[in-house]
């Protein structure tokens, strides 16, 4: 939520502040905004769209919320300018300040009241006007009383293009990919790393069999990766099912040797120096022998024999003994920089969650690492000596604007 007092100021782009209440507020840069109070801020300069959930909407209080006092009206939402006040009514608006202190209102949905500031700041006795749908009013700054308030009630084409309504481009569209394995080998947007590891059969990829012991510090893992690189900067869900089952004995706690799944966001190369995990990501691993659910940073300078280098932990998921081998789905939800981990263990076809992670920031995780030539999704696993792993569909969801659509294209 908005915290009070919290001053924005955007030289450019566009961010979304939620106010505890449901109100969001689109800023566009360049402009100043302060939250001011629970229920608005003010508008030094630049533009906001604002939209504001009626009281129904909202969730309802609980038994533990119970006061013996009266409740008390909620107030409106309301924002500021050097020379108005424009207050909701329930609706949705814009707003803009320019460098000379004008201020325009816009209603999209609802009705607002709009209210004159004397230089005082204060309301200016009967210069006020409720605006509707479609209609927009301009207080202008360093006129007579009379000449201040324009109010524009015929709907005018493009009044309101210039505001953001959605951080969502109006280019964009949604794009869903999903690999099966039908044909017996990867789709387009799929690739192996190394080349050849899997065995791609009709309905599944799968590792094959190895030797129980491999070169120290290899476990001959490889990983399934996306040929796009660059979700870092977007918002997607990525989900994979896939079985586990041992063959023979599971690993022996104290030798170098588990059984792990490997799942999220990395540059999907194995890192020879250190057992061929990813050299690069943010990934949940399970560890099939104990039943561990770890999100862990992998990064470049992991190096075999170092103390303690085990890669990052950043969160545990589940206790060991939880998810046992068997048919799994695992789950990760991208939303601006903000990640979450989910698995379904025993997955039967409809995904419920059993263990979720708290949300994961994706900077604080890894600064610096994941870019746009490294961020692929990605599966892998290895060490397949007395583990078979079956990964049955991959699927990927996500928004694409034109411009990188276009791009994509070029790269094909």
């Amino acid at each position: 939520s908005a915290p009070l007092g919290r001053e924005y100021a955007l030289a450019s782009g566009l961010m979304e502040i939620t106010y505890k209440s449901g109100a969001r507020v689109i800023l566009e840069g360049p402009c100043a905004y302060k939250v001011d109070s629970s229920a608005g801020g003010f508008l030094a300069i630049g533009k906001l769209t604002a939209n504001i959930r009626t009281q129904s909407s909202m969730p309802k209080a609980q038994s533990s919320d119970f006061s013996p006092l009266p409740p008390l009206s909620s107030p409106l939402f309301s924002v500021r300018t050097p020379t108005a006040i424009i207050t909701d009514l329930g609706t949705e608006f814009g707003v803009e300040v320019s460098k000379e202190g004008n201020t325009t209102s816009h209603v999209f949905s609802g009705s607002v009241k709009v209210a004159v500031l004397a230089d005082s700041g204060n309301e200016e006795a009967g210069r006020e006007v409720i605006l509707g749908e479609n209609e927009s009013a301009l207080v202008r700054h360093g006129k007579d009383a009379e000449d201040r308030l324009i109010v524009m009630r015929d709907p005018a084409p493009g009044k309101g293009d210039r505001f953001v309504r959605s951080l969502q481009s109006k280019s964009a569209e949604t794009v869903r990919i999903v690999e099966k394995f039908a044909s017996g080998k990867l789709g387009a947007a799929f690739e192996q790393m190394p080349p050849g590891r899997y065995v791609i059969v009709p309905g599944a990829a799968e590792h094959p069999r190895q030797e129980p012991l491999a070169p120290q510090g290899r476990q001959t893992r490889g990983y399934i990766r996306t040929v796009a690189a660059d979700f870092c900067d977007r918002d997607f869900v990525f989900e994979a099912t896939f079985q586990v089952h041992f063959d023979g004995p599971a690993h022996v706690p104290g030798t170098p040797s588990p059984h792990h799944v490997f799942f999220g966001l990395g540059d999907g190369v194995p890192n020879a120096d250190y057992y061929d995990v990813v050299t690069c990501g943010l990934v949940l691993e399970f560890t099939a022998d104990t039943g561990e659910l770890l999100v862990r940073f992998r990064h470049p300078e992991s190096k075999l024999h170092r103390p303690g280098d085990l890669g990052r932990t950043v969160t545990e998921m589940a206790p060991p003994g939880s998810p046992r081998p068997g048919r799994h789905r695992f789950r990760m939800s991208v939303t601006g920089k903000s990640v979450t981990f989910a698995v379904d263990a025993d997955f039967d076809g409809e995904f419920q969650p059993d263990f979720v992670s708290r949300p994961i920031h994706l900077l604080a995780a890894g600064p610096s690492l994941l870019d746009a030539t490294n961020s692929r999704l990605l599966v892998g696993t290895g060490n397949c000596d007395a583990m078979t792993v079956r990964f049955e569909e991959l699927s990927i969801t996500y928004v694409e604007t034109k411009p990188q659509k276009k791009h994509n294209e070029d790269n094909q």
